[in-house]
């Protein structure tokens, strides 16, 4: 997990499917070894993690959604900052796009 992960939050990796949001944490475990869910396996694999779907939109909102906590991980990844190489604005943008993913009221 990030150090700059939004608390309270499913952690991820999300995709986007169409119109679904799904959570991917599957991994093949072949051998007494983590392959990639690729097929490459030698011998009988088994599959650890989850696979859900979180939310049924539409495919550009899927997109969106899923990307959400990559973005945050980039504005939190700014958030140390010093505020002295973005213009003022911009950087009250991001302190205010963290806040409001937080759940925090302006």
């Amino acid at each position: 997990m990030s150090s700059h992960q939004c608390p309270n939050t499913t952690p991820g990796p999300w995709y986007a499917e169409g119109g679904a949001v799904v959570v991917d944490t599957r991994e093949l475990v072949c051998c007494g070894r983590i392959h990639p869910m690729d097929g490459s396996c030698c011998g009988d694999p088994d599959t650890a993690g989850e696979y859900f779907q979180v939310a049924e939109t539409s495919e550009q909102d899927a997109r969106l959604i899923a990307a959400a906590p990559l973005m945050y991980e980039a504005l939190a990844n700014l958030e140390n900052d010093d505020g002295k190489n973005m213009p003022d604005t911009a950087w009250k943008l991001v302190q205010d796009a963290l806040s409001a993913a937080r759940g925090e009221t302006a």
